[in-house]
């Protein structure tokens, strides 16, 4: 797999003494540890009552859509783990992690605060974060596309060897992953998250800049409870969001 080889030097020494001389040896071995290429970015908010999916919040107990929000978080962790790319987690209220709440994040170690920024912002800067840490290729997601499976992840970042970027739109007309090889200053512009049309907006910007990009499968992010009533009646048997699936079910016996 793709991997930065960073070579560390340990010197071993052994001193023996007999009785016709002192003698004296090193051994040098040389350790290789691979950094991998490419990072996967989870943009996340710190699961708070209340804080989190507000619009599902109107028409749902706050106390099941911050259950539903914990799953997914879970979810997503998982079906971005793999062995070719790292992940890295940016999250909201960064200064709640403590060791009894990381378990929201599985137990994740490469975590850090988006910031007190505009959302553009945000991500531009979880994007330069991950670039200094001498990652190549890079794709941002949310945790709200419960449709998403790992051969989305794979295939973004797979896309990025012949492509200079990659976006994956949602049926809302946003998009739920974008994958960088440098930074891209104009599609964190605040105004493009402002109107209806943000995937083609970020696109339009590609093409001005002569940026080749992928696209991959169109997925339903979840923001209203309309969504998540589609999810369940037609896409969550085919989900890999085993925990969201299984809190669902709980939720859908007990009514």
């Amino acid at each position: 797999h793709d991997a930065l080889p960073i070579c560390l030097l340990i010197e071993f020494s052994n001193k023996s003494i007999n009785s016709f001389y002192y003698c004296s040896f090193y051994v040098k071995v040389i350790v290789v540890i691979y950094m991998k290429d490419n990072a996967i970015i989870i943009f996340t908010r710190f699961p708070s009552i209340n804080k989190v999916k507000t619009r599902l919040s109107k028409n749902l107990d706050s106390n099941l859509v911050l259950e539903i929000h914990k799953a997914m978080i879970k979810d997503t962790i998982n079906v971005c783990k793999n062995n070719f790319a790292d992940v890295i987690l940016f999250i909201t209220e960064y200064e709640k992690l403590n060791d009894n709440t990381r378990e929201f994040f599985n137990f994740e170690n490469k975590i850090y605060p988006q910031g007190d920024f505009s959302f553009g912002e945000k991500m531009k800067n979880a994007f330069k974060k991950t670039f200094e840490m001498r990652y190549k290729k890079v794709i941002l997601i949310g945790t709200d596309i419960p449709t998403l499976i790992k051969e989305d992840i794979s295939f973004a970042l797979k896309s990025l060897d012949n492509f200079d970027v990659c976006i994956h739109k949602t049926f809302d007309k946003g998009y739920y992953l974008i994958g960088l090889k440098n930074i891209v200053d104009e599609v964190f512009d605040e105004n493009i998250f402002k109107g209806e049309n943000v995937f083609e907006n970020t696109v339009e910007i590609f093409k001005k800049q002569n940026l080749s990009y992928s696209t991959g499968r169109i997925l339903m992010d979840i923001d209203e409870k309309s969504d998540l009533e589609f999810y369940l009646k037609n896409e969550m048997q085919y989900s890999e969001y085993s925990n969201l699936n299984k809190l669902l079910r709980e939720f859908c016996n007990e009514k």
